[in-house]
């Protein structure tokens, strides 16, 4: 061993460092070789920094140089790492920009269709909830208009709440709103209510401010009702002088021709409805009339069920009320249709 060379080797400022790559650096004969106390390792000026490169530097018998922390490639392992900023690619932004567009306006769209289903109305005072931007939803009362009314009064009374139906009506100028479904509505209320000629008052009025079929109808049945037969005939012939007429009009005047007894007359525009094809919904319960009216009961009982199958259940149920055909109801042939009638 000769320690004076290696403390020249030591002391020569052209030695170059000790560098260790991945494995231990040993002296077997000799000990290892000792820092300069006098002059720290860190501020020699042409000793370069010890690296560490994923391996341990180690001596046997001393302690292990100290890296140069003045140098900026030596990091401290106890500071935090520098935060590391990625490049993006501008596809990509674009893409996520165009889906985060498209994401909005899905959920704006979803957001007034929400809006529109969640509006609310009463039928007295309807409410409507509109979502304002940046403010609560309000609530607004709105009235109606005359002709929605006069539909929640029609609505009302077909289903039986017919107090309602004068509730709503009466809100409706009749005058002003120049209706016919209101006019027959505020006859059809005065029947029900049991005062016959205020009915006819309200319908001859209806008829001079806005007349149809239905007025024209309604007056006649009255007065059939009343026996004035010929008035009845006349408002029967204005009420189906229009094309295209409702089974449930030309079936009842069929009927009141047989009721007048001009039973010739109801014949012939049956053979003439027949010879034109016309729709036998249109005249085939006047047919049945004329078969009870000649005594054929098994044949106005098909005639009856062929028509019930036929017709609308509203129109059947108001032409068994027709005189001619209820007169007959006790036969045998007739009443199951009103027995099954009475039990809806």
């Amino acid at each position: 061993m000769l320690p004076p060379k290696k403390k020249q080797e030591d002391e020569s400022p052209s030695q170059p460092p000790i560098r260790k790559f991945g494995h231990f650096l040993t002296f077997p004969s000799a000990a290892p070789p000792q820092p300069d106390e006098s002059k720290p390792l860190d501020e020699s000026p042409s000793q370069p920094p010890i690296r560490k490169f994923g391996h341990c530097l180690t001596f046997p018998s001393a302690a292990p140089p100290q890296p140069d922390e003045s140098n900026p490639l030596v990091q401290d392992l106890s500071q935090p790492a520098p935060e590391v900023h990625y490049l993006e690619d501008p596809r990509y932004s674009l893409e996520h920009s165009v889906l985060a567009i498209a994401a909005t306006f899905i959920f704006l769209a979803l957001a007034g269709i929400a809006a529109v289903f969640s509006l609310r109305s009463d039928e007295e005072t309807p409410v409507y909830y509109a979502a304002v931007p940046g403010a609560i939803a309000s609530r607004e009362e709105t009235p109606d208009s005359p002709e929605k009314i006069i539909k929640k009064a029609v609505s009302s009374f077909l289903s039986g709440e017919k107090d309602r139906a004068k509730q709503l009506l009466a809100r409706v100028d009749l005058a002003q709103a120049a209706s016919p479904p209101a006019w027959e509505l505020a006859g059809m209320l005065k029947e029900d209510a049991g005062d016959s000629r205020g009915a006819m008052e309200i319908y001859s009025r209806g008829i001079a401010a806005a007349p149809s079929e239905w007025l024209f109808y309604r007056r006649a049945i009255l007065h059939r009702a009343s026996g004035e037969f010929d008035l009845a005939l006349d408002d029967m012939d204005r009420a189906t002088a229009s094309p295209p007429v409702h089974h449930l009009l030309s079936n009842e005047r069929l009927l009141l021709l047989i009721q007048m007894g001009r039973q010739d007359q109801a014949r012939a525009e049956l053979q003439a409805l027949n010879a034109r094809n016309a729709e036998p919904a249109g005249w085939i319960f006047g047919l049945c009339g004329m078969a009870l009216q000649d005594g054929k009961y098994q044949e106005a009982g098909r005639l009856l069920a062929s028509g019930k199958q036929s017709a609308d259940p509203s129109v059947f149920q108001q032409i068994l009320k027709n005189p001619v055909l209820s007169r007959h109801q006790a036969r045998p042939e007739l009443m199951p249709f009103y027995f099954s009638n009475l039990q809806k």
